[in-house]
């Protein structure tokens, strides 16, 4: 795309659609720059293709000095003005010299009225045939001199009511000699002509009123008023309807352009035939009129610009495209048909013809009715639907980013999700097909996962993640039970990682063998059930045991405590992912001790006791009655 500005103008090459687009720079003012200096008009040198078309946006306004605007654009077939383009211009030569694709071209009304130097305006247009010039086209003083030099092809030139006469001394003799025998032109204020008289009927004081037939041109009517053209429901691709609103007077000559070639029909309604959506303009003229009567301009209408979809091998429908009036331009719609019954065909792009060879168009992109036809061909390209390659996913592990990317063939787009199951608390899957994130907690985790592309083509595949890390302490209370200086102690720190025993009471050290052994207690027996730790290894980490008690690394706290007292110390369970640690309590309780403190304890009369209770350091008094029994 090459761009570039032109004084308030910003302009925009498309070397696909061959497109030259002028437009309005936001914030700017809007009027092409003032100078006929080759550079200001870069767009004559520096676009990268030939430009086809010249498409000027409403809100562009040119004055001053517009020489050589678009001389030299020897490919542009259509060049499309907008209302309110001329706001005072003054020099038009060489305007639109070497404009060799040119066939014709109509001014949007007010075009032209400053116009003083018109020098060359239409020179070298090769194959121009068609001339509209608005009302007021030029000044008295105008110059004309080789207006439309070197255009041989010049047949139709319509003059605009107040133009300058000397126009019809520059257009070709063949084109100034049909006028002659045909029309009049009414250039006298003062002549006045009976209404409905053809030209051989003129009186013979028009040749008096120094009017020479060269200088005549045709004559529009008034009165007669268009509908747009429409297309009706029975029409074809290539058909228009065109309806006349006013009945047309009897002496009234109709005419139309279809593809560029001229038709007569004094109706001027019906269906007309046509192979492209080329402008269709239709005039009406008569006889010559009382000079009053003649006011309205030519009439000219555009088509409503039409494509037309075919399914090319695919089914359902795809509305027509309808462009607006006097635009040369429309984008191509989305495609909905239904793509062809063979498996995996997809729509790629619009094309001209039918095998794909002709001018391809994107949905969106601008096709020209000029050049890029009216119908226009689904073109269809197989692709490979998804197949999920990834066979495996790799272990994760608590607390630690994971990240792994799924994979699968086909043609892109295709987007991923989660159809069944679940990840691991922590990941996620992205459309793109990413597992990441940071898992929370330690299983084996199945779900499937499925791949589809904007087809709905799917594909899917069942995947495990296990989520391994240190392993987790499981014992219910950080309270041990307690234990009794001198008497054997036994505990078995337990983890999520630890087996239950098949037969605990076959090992050593388990709840059976351990039921008699003073000072252990049911709590203990309870948490001692499960011996068989995988690959856990237990320390101490902070704090002291109790004298005479120690750790063995499979989690077995055991020994004979010494000495009384609550002791507070970390173990800390380890295995090759990491390590946890927990803090527990272990009391080391005295036996409890009963002492006699009454008198005459042994005596039959003895009816008080008192005892102290001493338990773990700490006494409590009791007072027992004894009940003297009779012999």
């Amino acid at each position: 795309m090459d761009s570039d500005v032109d004084g308030g103008c910003t302009w925009t090459y498309d070397g696909f659609t061959k497109v030259l687009t002028i437009m309005p720079t936001p914030g700017e003012n809007g009027r092409l720059s003032d100078s006929d200096a080759t550079p200001q008009r870069k767009w004559r040198t520096a676009c990268s293709g030939p430009v086809e078309s010249i498409s000027v946006q409403n809100g562009v306004t040119a004055a001053g000095n517009m020489r050589e605007l678009f001389s030299g654009m020897s490919a542009a077939a259509s060049i499309v003005l907008p209302l309110n383009f001329d706001q005072g211009i003054t020099n038009a030569q060489s305007m639109f010299d070497g404009c060799e694709a040119l066939k014709g071209i109509t001014f949007p009304k007010g075009f032209g009225g400053s116009i003083t130097n018109a020098t060359n305006m239409f020179s070298n247009c090769t194959v121009l045939e068609d001339i509209s010039l608005p009302d007021d086209f030029g000044g008295e003083t105008m110059q004309t001199d080789n207006m439309f030099d070197n255009s041989p092809l010049l047949s139709i030139v319509y003059l605009g009511k107040n133009c300058n006469g000397s126009v019809l001394a520059q257009v070709p003799n063949a084109t100034r000699n049909e006028y002659a025998n045909t029309w009049v032109r009414v250039t006298d204020p003062n002549a006045t002509y009976e209404s409905g008289k053809a030209p051989s009927e003129l009186p013979a004081d028009y040749e008096s009123a120094n009017k020479p037939v060269s200088t005549c041109a045709r004559q529009h009517a008034r009165g007669f008023k268009m509908k747009a053209p429409k297309t009706t429901a029975a029409a074809t691709t290539n058909t228009i309807q065109i309806i006349i609103g006013d009945p047309v007077p009897p002496d009234a000559f109709g005419s139309y352009t279809i593809d560029g070639i001229w038709q007569e029909d004094s109706l001027f309604t019906g269906l007309k035939t046509f192979s492209t959506h080329d402008n269709i303009k239709a005039r009406f003229s008569s006889a010559a009129y009382d000079t009053d009567a003649v006011s309205d301009p030519p009439l000219s209408v555009t088509t409503l610009g039409l494509i037309t979809y075919e399914a090319n091998g695919g089914s359902g429908a795809t509305e027509n495209t309808k462009g607006d009036p006097d635009k040369s331009f429309a984008p191509a719609a989305a495609c909905t048909f239904t793509r062809p019954q063979s498996q995996y065909k997809r729509f790629k792009e619009w094309n001209t013809l039918s095998d794909g060879k002709g001018t391809s168009y994107k949905p969106g992109d601008q096709v020209s009715f000029v050049t890029g036809g009216n119908t226009l061909y689904a073109v269809w390209e197989d692709y490979v639907p998804p197949k999920i390659t990834t066979t495996d996913l790799p272990t994760a592990k608590t607390g630690d980013s994971y990240h792994q990317k799924l994979t699968a063939s086909g043609d892109e787009p295709i987007t991923w999700s989660v159809a069944t199951g679940e990840l691991p608390a922590g990941l996620t899957l992205s459309p793109d097909g990413i597992i990441s994130g940071i898992p929370s907690a330690k299983g084996v985790f199945t779900f499937t996962a499925k791949v589809a592309n904007d087809l709905d083509d799917i594909d899917t595949a069942d995947y495990t993640i296990t989520v391994v890390g240190p392993p987790v302490i499981t014992v219910s209370s950080d309270t041990l039970p307690a234990a009794e200086p001198g008497k054997p102690y036994r505990f078995h720190f337990t983890s999520d990682e630890d087996a239950p025993a098949t037969d605990a009471s076959a090992l050593p050290g388990s709840a059976n063998s351990l039921a008699n052994a003073p000072g252990v207690s049911s709590d203990a027996l309870a948490v001692d059930s499960t011996l068989n730790a995988t690959g856990v290894s237990w320390s101490l980490e902070a704090g002291a045991l109790p004298d005479g008690l120690s750790l063995a690394p499979d989690g077995k706290l055991s020994g004979t405590p010494h000495d009384p007292g609550t002791y507070t110390f970390t173990v800390k369970a380890t295995n090759r992912y990491g390590s946890t640690a927990q803090t527990f309590h272990l009391a080391v309780n005295s036996p409890v001790t009963l002492v006699a403190t009454g008198d005459d304890l042994a005596g039959a009369t003895a009816s008080l006791v008192a005892l102290s209770l001493f338990c773990a350091g700490s006494m409590t008094a009791l007072s027992l009655r004894r009940r003297a029994r009779r012999r």
